[in-house]
């Protein structure tokens, strides 16, 4: 007896005689498409919950603690630091210096700050060998200037010697000089 319409594929089973075959019989089953939609709604909530607390921590830095983090990069960062070098010597093949830096103090006023203290310029100029009135004249024309130099080049015992006159506004720099043993 064959049946007209009924095909079956080539890899299913037929339902034995008497036997219901739908799926009442088992019970209810939940389908695919559910599950697929839960699993996808909670990565979302997932995602959208590490997204928001980044949102609240970006927020909290840029407004919040703001000006502690500038204070906090400024005392890391921002520094000053005098990096004092000097030139060094050279040498030819043989070891005998071709070139030489020697130090040398430069004495520099603040002519505002001196120009208080009239009085100690006739002094200061007798220690350096200048002109009394030539310096006067310098320093009272210069009053808005805060620097100014007023002997350069002089050895380090004659520049220790003025700074050991603790005159207000009179001040010493450290500088070097080459000097060339072989000529120049």
């Amino acid at each position: 007896m064959k049946r007209a319409g009924l095909r079956r594929s080539a890899g299913a089973r037929a339902a034995p005689r008497g036997r219901r075959t739908h799926s009442a019989a088992r019970g209810p089953t939940r389908s695919r498409p559910y599950s697929h939609r839960l699993r996808q709604l909670l990565l979302f909530s997932l995602l959208s919950v590490v997204a928001l607390a980044l949102l609240g921590r970006a927020v909290n830095l840029q407004l919040v603690d703001h000006g502690f983090l500038t204070q906090q990069g400024n005392q890391r960062f921002s520094r000053v630091a005098s990096i004092v070098a000097h030139r060094g010597s050279i040498t030819d093949r043989d070891g005998a210096p071709l070139a030489i830096s020697t130090p040398v103090d430069s004495i520099w006023v603040d002519p505002a700050v001196l120009a208080g203290n009239l009085g100690q310029v006739p002094h200061l100029a007798r220690v350096l060998g200048l002109d009394r009135a030539e310096l006067m004249r310098r320093v009272t024309s210069n009053t808005t200037r805060q620097f100014m130099y007023v002997a350069r080049g002089l050895a380090p015992d004659e520049g220790s010697r003025i700074s050991a006159l603790a005159l207000p506004g009179v001040n010493l720099a450290r500088e070097y000089r080459r000097y060339y043993p072989a000529g120049r």
